[in-house]
């Protein structure tokens, strides 16, 4: 898994935390590198942090709330949607954004007209 923050500021967030000393950090990112894999993966396997608090941490570092899949229900269009986003589709951004607009420009007409039958009525 790609990391949302960098290292450094990974580092930061769990050595102010009191979770890892800095240099149990460096170790354990090394080990990762080496092992080519996420920092994230090894520190959940040290059992230095728990993989929903560091998720929660980072989130709150963001500014985003954490997403829960396994409770949220997702709508099978905007999954449809991320789904056509990836680099694995390859298919362009631009192709999405003008999906996007066209399906939002459908709701938006819909919206207003029905608005408009409501008020003609009264």
């Amino acid at each position: 898994m790609k990391l949302p923050i960098s290292p450094d500021q990974l580092k930061r967030l769990l050595v102010e935390q009191n979770l890892i000393a800095p240099e149990r950090f460096d170790e354990l990112y090394q080990e990762a590198e080496r092992k080519s894999q996420s920092v994230i993966d090894i520190l959940v396997s040290e059992k230095i942090v728990e993989r929903a608090y560091l998720d929660d941490l980072i989130a709150g570092l963001l500014g985003v709330p954490r997403a829960d899949f396994s409770v949220v229900k997702i709508d099978k269009d905007t999954v449809n949607l991320l789904a056509e986003a990836s680099p694995a589709s390859g298919r362009s951004s631009s192709s999405i954004r003008k999906r996007t607009e066209r399906t939002t420009s459908r709701w938006w007409t819909r919206r207003t007209s029905r608005r408009a039958n409501f008020w003609s009525s009264v």
